[in-house]
C-alpha cells in the first residue's frame, strides 16, 4: 500500500489504498497501475483540477539511489496514469518511491511511502482505459500557485569560518534560507533573475560547494538563488571565497536583502600543520553586534568566536573586524609599486629613445618575454585542470601575467610606430 507525503511542506496527500501489502515470500517483480490526481490550491484555499499536460514524474529508488524515472502528463481532469510501477517484496525494504509535479516552473516533490498493491491482477493484462476502470493505487497531490513576494523569507548565517591560506584568507560560509509562509516563493522572478546574496566587500573568487546545482549561481562576487522555496521549508547553502592579504585589519561588511540572524563566526588562534609560523587571527565585535569569546574544540585548538549577534533587518550590514592578518608592510608595497612604475617608464620612454639597432634589440627582448609569459599561462591552466593549483592562486597569477602582457603589447606597438615613422 502507498501513501504520499510532501518533501517540502505541501498539503498532506491522503492514504493511497488500504490492505496489508504483499506477502514477504513473493520474490518475483510485480508491476502495478497507479493514478496520480493533481489539484491546484488557489489563494482562497479552493481546489481545482490541474490543467491538462502538466508533467508528473514517478521515481524508483534503491537504497536512496535513482533506478528509473517514469514520466506522464495529466489529462483534462488533472489525472496522470502510470501503468508499470514495480515492486519486489523480497527486496522491498531497499526500494522507495518519489513523485513530483512540475507547475509554473517549480518542481513540487513528494515522498511516497509503502508498497503498491494490486488485488485484481487479471486486469493488468487488459488494455487500460480510464473510461472503463481506474487503477486500484491512487495518489492525491495538492500544489499551490507560486508567488514572488519575499517578505516571508529570512536568512541565517549558520557558520562563518576564517582559515589563513598561503596568499589569502579562506572563508567557509554556511547559510540557510527559510520560508515561513504557506505559499511557494519563486525567486526566479526577482529583478536580476534570482535573489542576490552578496559576499562581503573586498571578497574574491566565490565558489559553491559541489552539493549545489541548478538553484544557485555564482555571478561576480555574489550568489543568486534562482529556484523556489516551498512552504515552511529551508535551503542550505555552503560557499567559499577569499579575502586577499592587503591590510592587517579587515572591516567585514556584508548586507543581505533579507532579515538575517547569525550563529557563530570563528577564527583560529593556533598554528596549523601547513603553516611555518603562527597566524593568530582575532575578532573584534562592532558596537551592538555581539561579543567575542575564546572557545576550544580540543587540546591546542583555540578559536576566537563571535556570537550573540542580534537579528539584523534587511539591507543592514553584518559588521565585525578581523585583526592579525599577515599582510605585507605598507612600505614594502610602496617600494614595489615604485619599482614597477620605474620599469614602465623605462619601457615607454627610456627604452624607445635609443637608435634603430637598440630598438631592434628591445623588440627582440619583448618578444622573448611575451613568449615566456604565454607559456607560463598555459602551464598554469594545465595545473588548474589537474587540481595542482588553487583557483584563487590561478586567478591572481593570471591577472599579473595579463597586465604584463598588455604592457608588452603596447611597447611593441610603440616600437612598430617608431620604425614606420623612421622609414
Amino acid at each position: 500500500m502507498l501513501s504520499a507525503s510532501p518533501v517540502l511542506g505541501q498539503g498532506q496527500a491522503p492514504y493511497l489504498n488500504k490492505g496489508n501489502g504483499l506477502p514477504p515470500f513473493f520474490a518475483s517483480m510485480e508491476k502495478h497501475e497507479v493514478m496520480v490526481q493533481v489539484q491546484i490550491q488557489s489563494k482562497d484555499q479552493t481546489l481545482v483540477a490541474a490543467p491538462k499536460d502538466l508533467r508528473i514524474g514517478f521515481r524508483i529508488l534503491a537504497q536512496g539511489q535513482k533506478v528509473r524515472d517514469y514520466k506522464e502528463k495529466t489529462d483534462a481532469q488533472g489525472r496522470a496514469f502510470f501503468l508499470g510501477i514495480p515492486s519486489n517484496p523480497k527486496v522491498q525494504g531497499m526500494i522507495s518511491y518519489e513523485v513530483w509535479v512540475d507547475y509554473q516552473g517549480v518542481r513540487f516533490p513528494f515522498n511516497v511511502k509503502g508498497i503498491p498493491k494490486t488485488e485484481d491482477k487479471e486486469a493488468l493484462y487488459d488494455d487500460f482505459d480510464p473510461n472503463q476502470r481506474l487503477p486500484e493505487n491512487r495518489l492525491n497531490l495538492v500544489v499551490s500557485t507560486p508567488v514572488s513576494d519575499i517578505t516571508a523569507l529570512a536568512l541565517h548565517h549558520d557558520l562563518i569560518e576564517l582559515h589563513p591560506d598561503e596568499e589569502s584568507l579562506l572563508v567557509i560560509h554556511e547559510m540557510t534560507l527559510s520560508n515561513s509562509s504557506d505559499q511557494v516563493i519563486d525567486l526566479s522572478h526577482q529583478p536580476q533573475g534570482g535573489l542576490k546574496l552578496p559576499a562581503p566587500e573586498g571578497a574574491k573568487a566565490p565558489e559553491l560547494h559541489q552539493s549545489h546545482h541548478d538553484e544557485v549561481e555564482v555571478r561576480g562576487t555574489a550568489l543568486y538563488y534562482t529556484g523556489a522555496l516551498l512552504p515552511h521549508t529551508t535551503k542550505k547553502i555552503k560557499w567559499y571565497y577569499t579575502l586577499p592579504y592587503r591590510v592587517e585589519r579587515f572591516d567585514w561588511k556584508q548586507s543581505m536583502p533579507l532579515p538575517s540572524t547569525v550563529g557563530m563566526i570563528v577564527a583560529p588562534q593556533y598554528k596549523k600543520p601547513q603553516h611555518q609560523s603562527l597566524i593568530k587571527l582575532q575578532l573584534e565585535a562592532s558596537p551592538n553586534q555581539g561579543e567575542v569569546k575564546q572557545v576550544s574544540t580540543g587540546p591546542g585548538r583555540v578559536f576566537d568566536a563571535l556570537r550573540k549577534v542580534p537579528a539584523l533587518q534587511a539591507h543592514t550590514d553584518l559588521k565585525f573586524v578581523i585583526t592579525g592578518i599577515p599582510a605585507a608592510p605598507q612600505w614594502k608595497r610602496k617600494v614595489l609599486y615604485a619599482a614597477i612604475m620605474f620599469v614602465l617608464l623605462w619601457v615607454f620612454w627610456l627604452g624607445f629613445s635609443s637608435d634603430e639597432s637598440s630598438s631592434s634589440l628591445s623588440r627582440s627582448h619583448l618578444l622573448i618575454e611575451q613568449e615566456r609569459l604565454l607559456k607560463a599561462l598555459a602551464r598554469m591552466e594545465a595545473a588548474l585542470e589537474r587540481g595542482k593549483m588553487s583557483k584563487a592562486r590561478y586567478q591572481k597569477e593570471r591577472e599579473a601575467i595579463t597586465a604584463r602582457l598588455v604592457t608588452i603589447y603596447r611597447a611593441l606597438e610603440h616600437l612598430d610606430s617608431q620604425v614606420s615613422e623612421a622609414s
